[in-house]
This record gives structure tokens, C-alpha cells and sequence, in this order.
């Protein structure tokens, strides 16, 4: 059963982690109200899409933006999972860099 995990509080600049995680899951159904940026140094990532699931490895990144629903976590083909991750809100000047391939409506 997926418990709501509480989304972070918004910074005015930016706010960074590098965590190592186990089998947990993190599903935030309204997203936050910034962009957040992870990137997997080891094991696997489970992505829950609204139409499927993707597996991101080492060397992958996602990119969700404000109010896009968020459900990831470690696969069971990995104990843990490391990543790095930045929570930010970007300067209007920024935009044009954070224009990625959708994978679904605000995950990039």
C-alpha cells in the first residue's frame, strides 16, 4: 500500500540531496510546486508513469515540473538505489534549458 509522501517545502533558490535508499517508494499525487531534478549514480529507479512504469539505471535522469504527480522508487531487481536530486524553481531565463522530451504530461 502507497502512503502519500509529503512534498518539500519551497526554497527560494535551491535545495540539493545525494541519497542511498532501499526497496521505498516515494509518491507525491499532486507533485510540489517546484521542479525536481534526480539523477541515479547506482541501482535502479522505478518511475511510475500514468501509463506505464520506466526503469532508470545508473547515469539516468527525470525531470518532473511543478504539479506533475510523483511516484518513484527502488526496483526489485536492486537492494538500495542511489541518487542525487535538486528541488529548484527556475529563473524565466532557465526555461529554455529545462526543455526536455516528455515521457508523460510534466515529466521530462
Amino acid at each position: 500500500m502507497r502512503t502519500p509522501t509529503p512534498p518539500p517545502p519551497l526554497y527560494d533558490h535551491i535545495l540539493t540531496g545525494h541519497e542511498r535508499r532501499q526497496q521505498d517508494r516515494c509518491w507525491r499525487p499532486l507533485g510540489t510546486d517546484d521542479w525536481l531534478l534526480m539523477h541515479t549514480l547506482s541501482g535502479n529507479v522505478m518511475v511510475g508513469l500514468p501509463d506505464r512504469e520506466l526503469l532508470l539505471g545508473p547515469g539516468d535522469t527525470v525531470l518532473y515540473q511543478p504539479g506533475a504527480p510523483q511516484d518513484f522508487g527502488g526496483d526489485a531487481s536492486s537492494a538500495s538505489w542511489e541518487v542525487v536530486w535538486a528541488h529548484f524553481v527556475p529563473s524565466p531565463d532557465w526555461l529554455d534549458l529545462v526543455r526536455w522530451a516528455e515521457l508523460a504530461p510534466g515529466v521530462l
